[in-house]
């Protein structure tokens, strides 16, 4: 599909990972949002997790890369920055460039791509050597990331390279592993401070969590920063903003970044010659209270406290925001079927008016194979298409549509949630590594809330998840295993639901008692297997001539019942006794197809009566039974007659 008559310069694909996480959501913000500015049509595939572990949920959610239409698509965005597993970023792009489109990364190095990278390089021997040179300090310890990490090697690399050059000894010992998150760094600072050895004049740290929990270890021991022990970070987030001391630390400069890929694209698209390379972006040093520098800007007490407190209001919301979710969710688990949670999923919405998921535009889309395993009405031949949108949200309702979708309905989707600002989003539906489709959804920096969506949408595939399963296990209950038709107790729970439907409405009830004639002859002299063919022709054939319109079961053995309930101005008995004796005839249908040489022979009563309560179906059920019981003992005679002449 060409993208280029369009009136947009071209369709820009971003590969994420986790952008709830720190920085993603500023990073994908800001880039998606130029972009779209500058005449780019934007798509953004994220999964959840940031690859920090490879768990079955991200096999799952992975596969969402997998569905990228090449064919839609111009240009590809890699941001490496958000996967914390180097394999997962070399493995997407490889995936990429079997699409032979032009691929831009943002973090480390990509075989084949244009590598733009933050300098982090450059900022953080500009933070190593600010606290050797600037501050005189000699015993310096290092709070690394992830062992063998690039990122962290790198930092890893520079602060080995400082200390060399300036006359100090480098000590392995005072280098520790924090993997850029709070609980390993608590745990490495206090076996530093643990150690019985002279405390560090300085503790540089990779990145601003690290810095900020090994700031609160320190406080614990009554050791003050930065007059007893200096503390750096590296990456600026939101929490630094509202700690005490305030973090020497370093930041990115996303506008400049989005400038930089903004005109790279445009050169990519209207020169294919261009050869892959790399560049790098200055990232900027911020020196503040930790290390004992403070900008000019001196900030006062009551701003700490004005900060802290937006900091509490805003995890505050955020606490109140995931009981909301979790509690309007969980309700959904509740439901037997698929169908019957997706009509509920519309209302837990709905109850959430503080959400702003209501106000968002999404729909989710099934694939085959999740469909076929539901009670979804799927049919019975995609016929080329290979999924179903089956929930939608626009304009604050909700609705099923059942709509199948092939590569042009979802060129039409696309088109409707790029409308105005050219942006979406596509994220995984999967439980556990079960792909089961995908989610769109209209996608705007300014009105959508990564951290809610993350909440609602992880709850939601858990609740996909869970209710398949119990559906699953539930049909194992209602269900007969060899005809998929229900069982007894299946049966009788189907027909109490519907009596109970406008019970004030008069109702006719057709029965249809239905058993096989010669199952035991079958079985005897060609096998078993053969026996289960029969059975399994006749409840295909019962199920193929009702349809939709009647309840099919298999009562056990070779023992099939049909009801029709209806209202009693729309019955029909002629119509429902026709469709049922159209059952010989598919059997035979299936028997030729099949080749066998074996007749399926099948007897059937009929009765029909008024009824009012489950009760009432037990009469006219007798009355079935007893008009087949005497069509089975004629069909008896008559073959026995027939074999009296044989001889």
């Amino acid at each position: 599909m060409s993208t280029k008559s369009k009136n947009y310069k071209g369709v820009v694909a971003i590969c994420s990972a986790g952008f709830h996480h720190v920085n993603i959501p500023e990073i994908i913000g800001t880039l998606s949002e130029y972009l779209a500015s500058i005449g780019f049509r934007v798509y953004i595939y994220n999964i959840y997790d940031d690859y920090s572990y490879y768990s079955d949920s991200v096999r799952g959610q992975e596969k969402l890369f997998d569905k990228m239409n090449f064919d839609y698509i111009d240009l590809f965005i890699v941001l490496s920055e958000s996967m914390l597993n180097e394999d997962a970023s070399k493995k997407l792009a490889k995936r990429l460039r079997m699409a032979r489109k032009p691929i831009i990364n943002i973090g480390g190095h990509l075989k084949g791509c244009f590598n733009i990278n933050m300098d982090h390089a450059h900022a953080f021997r500009q933070i190593v050597e600010h606290v050797v040179i600037h501050h005189g300090c000699r015993n310096v310890y290092l709070m690394a990331g992830f062992d063998k990490n690039s990122f962290s090697e790198k930092r890893i690399e520079i602060y080995k390279e400082v200390l060399t050059e300036n006359g100090i000894e480098v000590d392995e010992g005072k280098i520790a592993h924090g993997d850029f998150w709070e609980i390993p760094a608590r745990r490495e600072c206090n076996r530093w401070l643990d150690s019985g050895k002279a405390l560090p004049d300085a503790i540089v740290c990779c990145n601003d969590i690290m810095a900020i929990t090994v700031c609160e270890c320190l406080n614990e021991r009554n050791i003050s920063v930065p007059e007893d022990v200096i503390v750096t970070g590296f990456d600026r987030i939101n929490l630094g903003r509202y700690t005490i001391p305030r973090l020497t630390t370093a930041f990115n400069d996303y506008e400049s970044l989005s400038e930089v890929i903004g005109k790279l694209a445009d050169d990519i698209l209207s020169d294919n010659e261009i050869e892959p390379y790399d560049e790098n972006i200055p990232h900027k040093m911020y020196v503040s209270d930790s290390c004992g520098c403070r900008t000019a800007a001196v900030d006062s007490k009551e701003l700490y406290n004005k900060n802290i407190m937006k900091m509490y209001d805003k995890y505050r919301k955020r606490e109140n925001n995931l009981e909301r979710v979790f509690t309007s969710i969980s309700k959904l688990v509740d439901a037997d079927s698929v169908v019957q949670m997706l009509e509920g999923l519309g209302d837990v919405l709905f109850s959430d008016r503080n959400s702003a998921i209501i106000n968002s535009q999404f729909s989710i889309i099934a694939n085959k194979n999740y469909c076929n395993q539901t009670d979804i009405p799927s049919p019975k031949d995609w016929d080329g298409y290979d999924s179903m949108r089956i929930f939608s949200m626009k304009d604050s309702e909700a609705s099923l549509p059942m709509q199948l979708v092939d590569i042009d309905i979802e060129s039409q989707m696309i088109e409707e949630y790029a409308e105005d600002g050219n942006q979406v989003l596509f994220l995984p539906f999967n439980w556990q590594n079960e792909d089961y489709g995908y989610i769109i959804m209209k996608h705007d920096k300014n009105s959508l809330d990564y951290i809610e969506i993350y909440e609602y949408m992880m709850c939601l595939m858990e609740v996909f998840g869970i209710v398949l399963k119990k559906s699953q296990l539930h049909d194992l209950i209602i269900k007969d295993s060899l005809t998929h038709l229900l069982n007894r107790r299946g049966f009788f729970g189907e027909v109490g639901k519907i009596m109970k439907k406008n019970m004030t409405k008069h109702k006719i009830i057709f029965i249809a008692s239905i058993d096989m004639d010669n199952l035991k002859e079958i079985n005897d002299k060609y096998g078993h297997s053969e026996g289960d063919f029969a059975l399994w022709a006749v409840g295909s054939s019962i199920t193929e001539c009702v349809g939709d319109e009647g309840i099919c079961a298999r009562f056990g053995g070779d023992e099939f019942l049909i009801a029709f309930i209806s209202d009693g101005d729309k019955f029909d008995y002629d119509y429902y006794y026709e469709k049922v004796e159209k059952i010989h005839l598919n059997i035979e249908k299936y028997k030729y197809e099949e080749s066998k040489n074996y007749d399926i022979d099948i007897s059937i009563g009929y009765a029909f009566g008024e009824g009012e309560k489950t009760a009432d179906i037990d009469v006219i059920m007798k009355r079935a039974d007893d008009e087949m019981y005497g069509i089975k003992a004629l069909h008896h005679k008559n073959k026995s007659h027939i074999r009296e002449n044989i001889r």
